[in-house]
């Protein structure tokens, strides 16, 4: 009966030390599996915050980018809106304080590039097809609020609004100037005399205006050909301008015939302008190739408001004295109105 007892109790210590085991094992199995799970939860929050900083790190260079985007198209927006280049370096300077630190920005040669000495200065090169023109200095530059790719950007920006600027410019001049004599065109000429003859009305200023031609220029262009008339064409022009002021406009009228507005000039005084031109003209050996060439010049002289009160007949009477001129022997000057 003991040993039953015995065997009943070892049996019920040996259950209870099974089943205990069990347990502990079934704990401990848990554990281990809420531990795996922790790991594996803390990784994915590490890799997570790994992501968001990465995101945040290229949420910054986009906004970077974009900052330099909206740079780029305000600044190139601004700068072409104007023809002048310091209106340009205005807008420029004006648009870049938006979103960088500077003390100045200016536009410099090649040649000025090395010279500037005892300040810090940030040169971005101004490239037009392949060569760099000028520099674009910028003083004490910070650029922590932007990439410096995007200055670049802008520099070339810079660059093609500046070569459309020279490209408009060269365009205009050759609208209004006469490519072989370099003085103006016909057309030009005669909108700066409606100019010049409104501003005389109004104020009550003598305005003249000089026609002149030169003395038998067929003869000259039939012996030794266009490429000779050409350059005594140009060599007269030179001799015009070297005569006159400042403030008088010359222009080729057509073929050989030039005309001369003289602002202010009274009658006396547009005639000593343009006896100055003829005796010029007349003294100056012209060398073209192989030949020398003297030409003399004729020249008629109206001044309003003396002899015209409207701008079509102020030019009717110096070509009618132009005329005269050529009719009673060339080589002088013929003066409305005065007939000796």
């Amino acid at each position: 009966m003991l040993s039953r007892e015995i065997i009943y109790l070892s049996l019920s210590y040996s259950l209870t030390l099974i089943l205990l085991y069990i347990g502990l094992s079934i704990i401990f199995s848990k554990k281990s599996e809420t531990e795996l799970k922790y790991k594996y939860y803390v990784d994915k929050l590490t890799d997570y915050q790994n992501q968001v900083r990465l995101r945040v790190k290229e949420q910054a260079q986009l906004e970077n980018k974009f900052n330099g985007i909206v740079l780029l198209y305000e600044t190139t927006r601004e700068i072409s809106k104007t023809l002048e280049e310091e209106k340009v370096l205005n807008f420029l300077e004006i648009k870049l304080r938006q979103f960088i630190d500077f003390d100045e920005c200016r536009l410099i040669e090649k040649e000025e590039k090395d010279k500037l000495t005892g300040e810090i200065y940030y040169h971005l090169p101004l490239v037009i097809e392949g060569r760099v023109v000028s520099y674009l200095a910028i003083k004490n530059l910070n650029i922590k609020d932007l990439a410096i790719d995007n200055l670049f950007i802008i520099a070339n920006q810079v660059a093609l609004v500046l070569k459309r600027i020279k490209l408009y410019h060269r365009l205009q001049e050759l609208a209004i100037t006469d490519d072989l004599t370099h003085t103006f065109s016909r057309r030009y000429l005669m909108e700066r005399f409606k100019e010049e003859y409104s501003r005389s009305v109004k104020y009550k200023h003598k305005l003249s205006f000089l026609m002149l031609d030169i003395d038998h220029f067929k003869e000259c262009n039939d012996k030794f050909g266009h490429l000779v008339g050409d350059i005594v064409l140009a060599n007269v022009a030179d001799e015009i301008r070297k005569n006159i002021r400042q403030v008088d406009l010359v222009g080729r009228f057509g073929g050989e015939e030039f005309a001369i507005i003289l602002p202010e000039a009274d009658k006396a005084g547009a005639q000593y302008s343009a006896e100055r031109i003829r005796v010029a003209a007349g003294n100056r050996t012209i060398k073209a190739y192989d030949e020398t060439v003297r030409v003399s010049v004729s020249i008629g002289v109206a001044t309003f408001p003396d002899d015209a009160s409207k701008p079509q007949e102020l030019i009717d009477r110096v070509d009618w004295s132009l005329y005269r001129a050529k009719q009673t022997g060339r080589n002088r000057v013929c003066v409305y109105g005065a007939y000796t």
